[in-house]
């Protein structure tokens, strides 16, 4: 994640019930509502020296708490400082081992530093980067690349929870790189114009095309144990957060969802839901200032199951 600066704007309500609700008979009636829900929410903005700071990660998480507790998820972790470390995340979910039962849902938030490492993207918790300096200048740091968090190590941890679902929602740079191979439920490449203006038909009918395609070949490669993925960018992509919105502005717009997001108004809104309402706010009020130079989009992956947050 960085941090451009970004010209204010008024943020209006994101209609997308043209879209959603043809859509709705295959998507809605397939969502559910664990009775145990648990959540673990990481906010890294204390990274050694202070050009790797970020100013609103440790924001992203405390919002996500928030947002998560009045939906009545059971928070577990605690991030007073923005300090995350990989033993502490590996830890906390290695913790729920005893509680989590065959009905539970766990869901990880991150928002942070990503990286990439042989050619694969990693989560870089604060004690992953190592400062050498003064004077405080990139060239002063480098990464200790046993302390990233791949995909596969957070795949294992998460394996382990003997869980009904799990779900892993990342603000990060290059964080499209933990979206899984199978069951992916992006909707339109990302030059994808449906918010310019909202009017227009042949886009609109281009994102039912390309859903309901994604759609069917997520029902065929159904698997219960395929994690649920939500990202904030693609796998080559950075994210960005902005003071702006005072968050990552991933995070703002899911955040959003939990009030707007409600997309065919039964009272619920649901992982798919959250996705596409932040999906359309990041390219309707961020990719329209930042074309071609910060633009990123967010991904989604994890079967045809879908899931309710808030």
């Amino acid at each position: 994640m960085t941090r451009p600066k970004r010209p204010g704007r008024r943020l209006f309500q994101i209609l997308l019930f043209t879209v959603y609700c043809p859509l709705s008979t295959l998507v809605s009636c397939s969502f559910e509502i664990t009775t145990s829900r648990y959540a673990l929410v990481y906010g890294a903005a204390n990274y050694p020296g202070t050009a790797q700071d970020l100013s609103y990660t440790d924001a992203d998480a405390s919002d996500m708490v928030d947002a998560l507790l009045a939906a009545g998820w059971e928070v577990r972790s605690e991030i007073p400082d923005g300090t995350v470390t990989k033993a502490q995340i590996l830890t906390d979910i290695a913790s729920l081992i005893g509680e989590v039962d065959p009905d539970s849902s766990v869901l990880v938030f991150f928002s942070g530093h990503g990286t990439i490492y042989n050619e694969d993207a990693a989560i870089s918790p604060t004690d992953s980067v190592i400062y050498s300096g003064p004077p405080d200048i990139l060239d002063n740091y480098s990464i200790d690349t046993d302390l990233l968090i791949s995909p596969s190590t957070l795949w294992s941890a998460l394996d382990a929870l003997p869980c009904r679902n799990r779900i892993l929602i990342l603000d990060t740079c290059y964080s499209g790189g933990f979206v899984t191979d199978t069951g992916t439920l992006d909707t339109a490449p990302q030059d994808f114009g449906i918010y310019d203006d909202g009017t227009d038909g042949s886009a609109v009918l281009a994102a039912l095309g390309s859903y309901s395609d994604l759609l069917a070949a997520a029902f065929e490669s159904y698997d219960p144990a395929t994690p649920m993925v939500v990202t904030a960018a693609g796998s080559e992509e950075l994210s960005y957060e902005s003071g702006t919105y005072g968050n990552g502005v991933f995070t703002h717009f899911f955040l959003e969802a939990a009030s707007r997001g409600d997309l065919d108004g039964n009272g619920f809104v649901t992982l798919q839901e959250a996705y596409r309402y932040a999906r359309a706010g990041v390219e309707k009020y961020w990719n329209s200032v930042y074309i071609g130079t910060a633009d990123f989009l967010p991904r989604i992956s994890g079967n045809a199951r879908d899931i309710v947050i808030f």
